[in-house]
């Protein structure tokens, strides 16, 4: 699974236009509140080195995270609803859907269909959740507005996750 995480952070990446030191700056400014949300977080993921391996993780699999939501929700019935409507936001969705391979293990219509399932179920167990605000923070720098960042991380989380 970290080969895909890698390749959703590439993918965000490219598709943000941004470079990946924009994004490390705007976790970092949120680092120590992103420690204190970890009851049980070891001293070998903070300070010095440990404190960049920790920050490596929030980026990585919060990049993914709003990948595997990206793709969740381009390949639901609303986008496809929207696009027959007219709406702007289908085609973004469309656009981002396109970013990866028709065959894509995870990302594609076959992936979303079948491993985001797997990917929600593992989100629940609490070893493996992130906080809200490393997304808030990754969307904030992606779209260059924080209030827009929270709106659209609720209401990912609101469509991704709707029943917790």
């Amino acid at each position: 699974m970290e080969a895909h995480k890698r390749r959703a952070l590439r993918h965000l990446l490219r598709r943000a236009a941004r470079p990946l030191a924009d994004f490390v700056a705007a976790v970092e400014a949120v680092a120590d509140r992103l420690e204190a949300a970890y009851l049980d977080l070891g001293d070998g993921w903070r300070g010095g080195e440990a404190r960049e391996r920790f920050l490596e993780m929030m980026i990585v699999d919060g990049c993914f995270l709003l990948e595997v939501m990206r793709a969740a929700a381009a390949v639901s019935p609303a986008p496809a609803a929207a696009a027959a409507a007219g709406k702007p936001h289908a085609a973004a969705a469309a656009k981002e859907e396109e970013d990866y391979a028709e065959n894509d293990p995870v990302f594609s219509r076959h992936g979303v269909l079948y491993m985001v399932p797997y990917i929600r179920r593992d989100m629940l167990m609490l070893e493996n959740q992130l906080p809200l605000l490393v997304l808030e923070r990754l969307l904030f720098v992606e779209t260059e507005r924080a209030n827009v960042a929270h709106s659209r991380v609720s209401a990912k989380r609101k469509s991704f996750m709707p029943k917790v």
